[in-house]
């Protein structure tokens, strides 16, 4: 936990450093999301340095539902590469098959909370791939409440 938030902080304080704002490299991808709150991915570009970013995960025994919005900045001036970062909301909804400790009974149960975003995005040129790394603080308000930090990867097809 705290080698994660010293990430969080140290992506932070680059993006900030990074003020180049540069038009996005792609405007609608699709894809698979690894780490932290793994299933499918969903980012589409409002404009050229805002998106939005939808996550589908299968997450401890249930479904999660996340919805970003972000914004987009050049990083290191390498073409392709640009820094995000964002906040949106999440829902989950968990079957009597999740983990003990969760939850106290063999109910169905639902969680909902706020997301922070921070990572980075690489459009590779020579294919309609993007990868990004990320990590996502969490907060659940509703349901099994607290905080929690992870990190992810994703692999999207891009157009």
């Amino acid at each position: 936990m705290r080698q994660q938030l010293r990430l969080l902080t140290v992506l932070i304080i680059l993006i900030f450093a990074c003020g180049n704002i540069k038009a996005q490299e792609y405007n609608t991808g699709i894809g698979a999301r690894g780490g932290f709150s793994s299933g499918l991915n969903f980012k589409h570009f409002l404009s050229a340095e805002n998106a939005v970013e939808g996550i589908a995960a299968f997450h401890r025994g249930g479904l999660l539902i996340t919805g970003l919005y972000e914004y987009h900045a050049t990083a290191f001036d390498v073409p392709g590469l640009q820094w995000y970062y964002g906040g949106g909301a999440h829902i989950g909804i968990y079957g009597s098959d999740h983990p003990r400790g969760w939850f106290p009974d063999n109910e169905t149960h639902m969680t909902l909370g706020v997301d922070g975003i921070v990572g980075l995005d690489y459009k590779i040129e020579e294919i309609p791939i993007s990868i990004s790394m990320d990590v996502m603080p969490r907060l659940n308000i509703f349901g099994h409440t607290g905080f929690f930090m992870g990190a992810g990867f994703s692999v999207r097809y891009v157009w």
